[in-house]
């Protein structure tokens, strides 16, 4: 039900579609306690990810009528063009239960605080990792996912997208705001 969007400068509305779990996990044996992961994640097909759209066309369909620009997305509502560096910039929410995932013994998501919600950059092809990785914020860098062999310490493929920003876990990003360049040199001014 809740769908970032935004519009650039050209004519273009941007979709952002959040995967439909935490993790794409395989639900095939419950019992599992080191649940893995569905690879490939059938849900990187037709969601997680950003989707680009004529905002001035009526009538358009998802996802045939769009083109995706963007996967790896595990939930978003945080889009927004900037026009100062002409850019679309999006702010994921990140997973959750990690280290339960990795040690069983940890009760719930209390100890998932390091787990980031990533600001980046979007560009076409952008990857942001989701369900493969996750960015760690103690670490610095993104690390490969429990369910697909990560043991919490291991980096992640480099062609993953990296955050320009990294906010603590649960921080739950929902907006992102830029200010326009002439708004900027106005408040310049006024501050002269």
């Amino acid at each position: 039900p809740n769908r970032g969007l935004a519009f650039d400068n050209k004519g273009d509305m941007f979709v952002s579609v959040p995967g439909a779990s935490n993790n794409c996990e395989d639900k095939s044996d419950p019992s599992n306690p080191h649940p893995k992961g569905l690879n490939p994640c059938p849900e990187l097909k037709t969601r997680a990810g950003i989707w680009r759209f004529d905002a001035m066309k009526p009538g358009q369909h998802f996802p045939v009528d769009g083109e995706q620009i963007a996967t790896g997305v595990r939930d978003m509502q945080a889009l927004s063009w900037s026009d100062y560096s002409n850019g679309l910039y999006a702010a994921q929410q990140g997973r959750n239960g990690a280290a339960h995932a990795l040690n069983p013994a940890i009760p719930g998501t209390s100890g998932d605080n390091y787990i980031a919600e990533e600001m980046h950059r979007v560009d076409k092809g952008t990857d942001l990792g989701w369900p493969y990785t996750y960015y760690d914020l103690d670490q610095g860098k993104r690390v490969i996912a429990p369910e697909y062999g990560g043991d919490g310490k291991t980096a992640a493929d480099s062609h993953y997208s990296n955050p320009v920003v990294a906010f603590p876990g649960h921080a739950s990003p929902l907006d992102i705001a830029f200010r326009s360049e002439e708004h900027t040199s106005e408040l310049q001014s006024h501050h002269d």
